[in-house]
């Protein structure tokens, strides 16, 4: 049965407060300055693991908060990544936040400053400055000067939310050797006031919201205190009203930063007490996986002590869910590791043993963060580290083959009508693509080139323009392929786009979302989903379309009426037209990647090459290749760094050119005005009947000469 209100202990600290107020209690708590004793000596009855979780979790609290002090030197935008953020760590033992939490708040309180230009403004300023005074007292334990201060700076701003905050805090844990200025009441007030004026501003700033999420916790302490203290009176309907208001403070302390967890569990203590176990159930069921430690202090927590079985049978839930998904993400690895061998990567992880159903909450955990990290070590293999799950390094054409080298390069054999084979040119490709008249290579930078046809033949008009090689103005693509008459696009958020014939409909994937790879055929587009899974649409005339039920599909390819598809053991599947032997694959293994046309070619582990199929044009003569593969991301980087050198180069020549060109410019112009300036020196002068050359005296009847330079005018 959960504890209800009747038999609550008192929160703060029962074993050490006996029949104490809070105020009392406080009192009592400033005169011992070792704050873990006091916790200690009243810890005899429960385990003596969790009395040292309590004791170190009471410790770190002024360290913790010190570590978000340390954050704020660094820029006001780092403060939003901890400040707003609150684990299991916390613990309630009120000595322990005074001075760290105020240094949080002074922090905030500078920043805020710089950003609204505060001390241009004589009041705030004014504000400000008692606000300052207030916070020294205040770390003394001052608390009346404090409290006075701050009064008088509300007097002069009311809307200050930061003086509010203080405030707050003075009225809440305001007890020490000098003064005594707790009131719960007061407290209550004040921090409702700090989160009411903070509100406009915490609804459009970001850093302003994880100081909204701060001050709604400490109200709903507050509140959840003056709950606990009104119970202490013998007051149920106060403690019942105040421990709701907590409630509500704590849950919007957790709307604006879920990173708040111990709001969210406080919120669970105050609904337990209400009786609602449910509501309380709940919300230990967010907090507890993402902070095993709560399940600490759950077991420590008097309040939850009637709802022990109702705990464990959540956590064996919490347990059961965590299993669920770490078999999940097991069953995931060796079709990952699968397709990473499928493009030649490999990754230095141990695959671990299969999990164990009756493994610990905690061990589940463990594991289940162990292969999370083990598939995000692979997913960054394939993805990021080779950029190769999108990348076709060899395809077939109708009556020509392509081959993408490892230095970026490609090769072409086979019919080269309409200039389909003429990529001798092409550099820093990274993935190509072909069909019948038209190649298309991707380039490293998420840019398409092509060659060959850009038309269609019309009955009536002869060739016209179809719009297949039409890509330049494509980017961010990952993958690319075509078929006859058209190019399909993969984006690197995994959506499609698509130029050229849509007569069949193969080009109406506009709506497809989570693909990972794509292929075209004469009539009809495959897309392999993140699932391993296929679809497809368009002409499905000898069954093309037909691939429902492939599963565990690591990579895709289709022609004319053909699809094709490479599993993650290294087998291939094919359906469509097989009057060649095109879909004569059912022998082939350690395949890591295929392309298919009138004939099909696949690449083996080896980097060598197999084909089947139509060979009319010499397109399956391909048992020489060698070292057929993706191009590494090292080389990618290569790329980049030389195109960046050489952009850097240019845009540093076009700068100096510009330099010169505007000192030329400056230099002709000034001799322009030089020029001007003598000219009309030299009308002055003559106007006057001096020497134009350098304004001396003239002499002479006839012929007037300068007395001074010689000169005649």
């Amino acid at each position: 049965m959960a504890l209800s209100i009747e038999y609550a202990p008192v929160y703060y600290d029962s074993n050490a407060a006996g029949e104490l107020s809070y105020n009392d209690y406080m009192q009592k708590i400033a005169m011992t300055h070792d704050i873990t004793d006091s916790i200690a000596r009243g810890a005899e009855s429960i385990n003596s693991r969790i009395v040292n979780a309590q004791i170190a979790t009471a410790n770190a609290i002024y360290n913790n908060t010190r570590d978000v002090i340390g954050a704020f030197n660094s820029g006001f935008s780092g403060v939003s990544r901890q400040i707003g953020a609150m684990g299991a760590q916390m613990s309630i033992g009120f000595a322990a936040l005074n001075t760290a939490v105020q240094e949080s708040s002074q922090a905030i309180c500078d920043r805020l400053d710089a950003m609204n230009d505060i001390l241009n403004n004589p009041s705030l300023t004014k504000t400000r400055e008692l606000f300052r005074r207030a916070s020294v007292n205040y770390n003394k334990g001052f608390y009346e000067e404090a409290k006075n201060d701050l009064l008088e700076a509300l007097a002069s701003n009311k809307t200050d939310y930061i003086s509010w905050f203080l405030l707050g805090k003075t009225y809440l844990f305001g007890a020490g050797e000098f003064s005594n200025v707790i009131d719960l009441v007061a407290a209550v007030d004040a921090l409702k006031n700090a989160v009411k004026y903070i509100t406009p501003d915490a609804r459009k700033q970001e850093d302003v919201r994880v100081m909204a999420s701060e001050m709604c916790f400490y109200l709903g302490l507050a509140q959840q205190t003056k709950a606990l203290d009104s119970l202490h009176a013998k007051n149920e309907a106060d403690c019942r009203s105040f421990l709701e208001q907590a409630g509500g403070s704590y849950g919007q302390s957790y709307d604006y930063s879920p990173q708040m967890l111990e709001a969210r569990y406080n919120r669970a203590r105050c609904k337990v007490l209400l009786g609602d176990v449910s509501g309380a159930l709940a919300d230990l069921e967010t907090v507890v996986p993402q902070d095993r430690n709560y399940c600490v202090k759950v077991c420590a927590d008097n309040d939850f002590s009637g709802i022990t079985e109702q705990f464990a049978a959540l956590i064996k839930k919490l347990k059961n869910e965590a299993f669920i998904s770490a078999k999940k993400d097991y069953d995931r690895i060796k079709p990952l590791m699968s397709e990473l061998a499928s493009i030649g990567g490999t990754v230095k992880v141990t695959e671990p043993a299969a999990c164990n159903e009756d493994a610990s909450y905690f061990d589940v955990l463990d594991y289940a963060k162990n292969i999370k990290q083990i598939i995000s070590v692979v997913e960054k293999a394939i993805t990021g580290g080779k950029r190769a799950k999108h990348l076709t390094c060899i395809v077939a054409g109708v009556s020509h083959t392509v081959g993408l080298k490892t230095d970026g390069t490609v090769v072409a054999v086979g019919n080269n009508s309409s200039g389909r084979c003429n990529v001798s040119v092409w550099r820093d490709i990274v993935a190509v693509a072909t069909y019948g008249t038209h190649t298309v290579g991707l380039k490293a930078d998420g840019t398409v080139v092509a060659v060959g046809w850009n038309g269609k033949s019309d009955a009536k008009l002869g060739e016209v323009h179809c719009g297949q090689c039409d890509v330049s103005n494509w980017r961010d693509v990952v993958a690319v392929s075509v078929a006859g008459l058209k190019t399909v696009g993969l984006r690197a958020y995994g959506t499609v786009v698509a130029v050229g014939d849509n007569e069949k409909g193969q080009c109406n994937v506009s709506a497809w979302r989570d693909i990972k790879a794509i292929a075209v055929g004469n009539g009809h587009t495959v897309g392999l989903k993140a699932d391993g899974t296929v679809v497809a649409v368009g002409e499905n005339s000898s069954g093309q379309c037909n691939v429902g039920a492939w599963r565990d599909v690591i990579a895709v390819s289709a022609f004319g009426q053909n699809t094709v598809g490479l599993k993650a053991d290294g087998t291939v599947v094919a359906v469509g037209w097989n009057k060649d032997g095109q879909c004569n694959v059912g022998a082939w293994s350690d395949i890591i990647a295929v392309s298919v046309a009138g004939h099909t070619v696949g690449l083996k582990a080896d980097g060598t090459v197999v084909a089947v199929g139509s060979n009319e044009k010499g397109q399956c003569d391909v048992s020489a290749w060698r070292n057929i593969g993706p191009v590494s991301e090292e080389q990618v980087l290569k790329w980049k760094q030389a195109k960046a050198e050489q952009d850097a180069r240019k845009a540093e020549e076009k700068r100096q050119a510009a330099k010169a060109k505007a000192e030329q410019e400056a230099r002709e112009a000034e001799e322009a005005k030089e020029k001007q300036r003598i000219a009309e020196q030299q009308q002055q002068w003559q106007a006057q009947g001096l020497c134009k050359y350098c304004g001396g005296k003239l002499g002479g009847l006839f012929a007037k000469k300068c007395k001074d330079c010689g000169k005649e005018n």
